[in-house]
């Protein structure tokens, strides 16, 4: 009987043993494992994560590497699109190949903690054997499956743990992992051995790998995938390119500066094929930043001010757009959007790539959650030396993806535009003594970023200058308003210009306050424009006539080249639809009461006796590699004054802790 009955048992066994296969692993999951590694006397605690669909796994480890080294943490990012890893330890990282999947069990030796997933792909593509499963893991009834492994005249097993079905663990009631055991003795032939004290020969193997928490699905956090902020992996391959830099953006700028508890606004207007930029900011009063800006920009107190500097005749213009006051003189050579030409003599208006990308290359990191956005970024490193100071950068640039539509009004529409950055500055004083050093971080926000023309009237410059210096015409087209102008009037506003200041012979900066108006007629339209007269002496520095030209000259001008017949405005409308659109002839009206007049000396903002050249040369070719001088705008030029800020603050920071005799020249403005 009892005979009869040990047959049926052992059947059932043999029988159970052929039908179980071990369990797949889930495709994407999360697992803790407390990795005892026996035969070395230490343990290292592990948590891995795996995403086989999008290609992305990650192990964050905290324990010894080695005999000889300390507990540490440490983490690895799988990067499989490049097949790189990303080890990562002590605030440093190391780009290091990715092995094959053929695994050779030296686990450690090679500087890596080997994944659960290493494991279960070798011991899955061998003949695993099921074990009949009277097993307890830390309590938990399981089965187990074992197999013997021969490679590199090494002798292993190999047996794995999942817990069955009938105990539930807290990822479900499924099957799942719960140890994997890797004993047997390896063969000593490498330089690994040597360092470990062994000798030719073998030596014994005894892991065990506690899997103590085992998540299936998808992955919580993904930035777990994702190298850590502002840390740069030096030779990592760049897997998409920096978007390109518009000639001409408006944008919005929130900077959070932790250092003095503070946040910030600007708004900056960049127009390169107009030779114009702007920025709109308040002098604030508080912490440093407040007294950098009011000392360099605000001259006539604390109001809100805009600064333009206009490249076509080197001016920049001051204005208090509370009180009305303005200001004017040259542009200051060092203003973070000018460079010095090829004859060393002028300045130029820089393109925003030169600023953005300069010498230093942008990687690309991955995503992140910005304002609750999704955005690519791309990090760049770079470091300046100012005597006996060194400036170390790093910078995040963060760009709305391409699935993701921004709406800046009601008429416009974009993707993959600026969203922000990050920035980190780490400086120290020449002898490198610990009270001599600092570190900060500011976060740039970008708002209402829209790639294109600045608005109608914000590079206007009109209200510096005295009525005696204004002429105001109109002109009529022969259209209807809506058809031509309404919706358009960027398009209408750019053509106008170029075309008032060609007939006038004036730099386009000059045509000033274009206003659009129906008529009783709804067959035409009227436009209304303003010509100023030159700067004033002593805050022009380009050679050109088209700066210098008297009022008398531009109106004659206009008089002459507005009374030809068949005479167009040629509009660019969107689509590439070009327009060309009649006007009535001799319809220029000239409606000032005063006569034209020789210019008027304006109160120049104050600059140093010897202001610098500047040229109307304003397109440059994106050349290979640029001169120190064109560096200064730091790695993201897009934010052109407003970053000049933060070296403001740099600066001062370094007076007051590292008390040098003078503030390096090459910020001051």
């Amino acid at each position: 009987m009892w005979s009869m009955l040990l047959q049926i048992a052992a059947a059932a066994v043999v029988q159970l043993a052929a039908t179980m296969t071990i369990p797949q692993l889930d495709e994407t999951f999360e697992v803790r494992i407390e990795a005892n590694l026996l035969t070395r006397n230490h343990s290292v605690d592990v948590i891995e994560y795996h995403d086989y669909k999008n290609d992305k796994g990650a192990i964050y480890y905290f324990g010894r590497m080695g005999r000889n080294h300390p507990s540490a943490m440490g983490s690895l990012i799988y990067n499989y699109a490049t097949s790189e890893i990303y080890s990562i330890r002590d605030g440093k990282c190391k780009v290091e190949g990715m092995p094959s999947m053929q695994f050779g069990f030296n686990s450690g030796h090679d500087g890596h903690i080997k994944s659960i997933k290493d494991y279960w792909y070798f011991g899955n593509s061998q003949n695993m054997t099921f074990v009949d499963g009277n097993f307890t893991v830390r309590g938990i009834p399981s089965y187990r499956w074992t197999t013997d492994l021969h490679t590199n005249h090494s002798n292993y097993t190999l047996d794995f743990y999942f817990n069955k079905p009938s105990y539930t663990l807290a990822g479900g009631n499924e099957s799942y992992p719960v140890r994997i055991h890797l004993y047997g003795q390896a063969h000593n032939h490498n330089h690994h051995h040597h360092h470990h004290g062994l000798t030719e020969g073998v030596h014994e193997v005894d892991h065990m790998y506690e899997i103590v928490f085992y998540r299936p699905g998808p992955i919580q956090d993904p930035t777990v995938f994702q190298t850590p902020k502002g840390l740069i992996c030096p030779n990592r391959t760049n897997t998409k390119q920096l978007p390109p830099i518009s000639d001409h953006f408006t944008l919005d700028v929130e900077l959070i500066r932790p250092s003095d508890n503070s946040v910030s606004y600007w708004k900056e207007m960049y127009d390169f094929s107009a030779g114009l930029f702007a920025l709109e900011i308040n002098p604030w009063r508080k912490g440093n930043y407040g007294v950098f800006v009011k000392n360099n920009l605000a001259k006539s107190g604390n109001h809100p001010i805009k600064v333009i500097h206009d490249f076509n005749s080197g001016v920049q213009y001051v204005i208090d757009t509370k009180m009305g006051n303005c200001s004017i003189g040259a542009i200051p050579e060092k203003s973070w959007e000018a460079a010095t030409a090829n004859d060393h003599v002028y300045l130029r208006m820089k393109h925003a790539s030169e600023i953005v990308l300069g010498k230093s290359s942008h990687t690309y990191e991955g995503t992140r959650i910005i304002r609750g956005i999704p955005a690519d970024v791309w990090i760049t490193a770079y470091q300046k030396m100012y005597k006996n100071l060194t400036l170390n950068f790093t910078v995040e640039n963060y760009y709305t993806q391409t699935n993701w539509t921004i709406s800046v009004n009601s008429a416009t529409e974009q993707d993959t535009i600026l969203l922000g950055m990050w920035m980190k500055i780490e400086g120290e004083k020449t002898g490198n003594t610990s009270d001599e050093q600092f570190a900060m971080e500011n976060t740039y926000n970008i708002y209402e970023f829209f790639d294109g023309h600045p608005s109608l009237d914000s590079l206007d410059v009109g209200m510096c200058y005295p009525s005696k210096q204004k002429l105001q015409f109109m002109i009529t087209l022969k259209g209807n308003y809506d058809k031509l102008v309404f919706g358009k009037e960027a398009f209408v506003h750019k053509a106008i210009k170029k075309l008032m200041s060609d007939f006038a012979q004036v730099t386009p900066s000059r045509i000033d306050l274009i206003r659009f108006a129906n008529t009783s007629d709804p067959a035409f339209t009227d436009i209304w424009f303003t010509v100023l007269g030159p700067p004033p002496n002593g805050s022009v520095v380009v050679k050109d006539e088209k700066v210098t030209r008297s009022l008398t000259e531009a109106h004659k001008n206009l008089t002459v080249n507005l009374n030809k017949k068949g005479v167009t405005l040629t509009v660019n409308y969107p689509g590439r639809k070009i327009q060309a659109i009649p006007i009535v002839h001799r319809s220029l009206i000239f409606h000032s009461t005063q006569k034209p007049v020789k210019p008027v000396a304006i109160t120049p903002f104050p600059y140093p006796n010897n202001p610098p050249k500047h040229t109307n040369t304003l397109t440059i070719k994106r050349a290979k590699s640029y001169s120190a001088g064109d560096m200064a705008g730091l790695a993201f030029g897009m934010l052109i004054l407003g970053i000049a800020l933060t070296l403001g603050l740099v600066f001062l920071f370094y007076k007051r802790i590292m008390k040098p005799k003078e503030v390096p020249y090459e910020v001051q403005m």
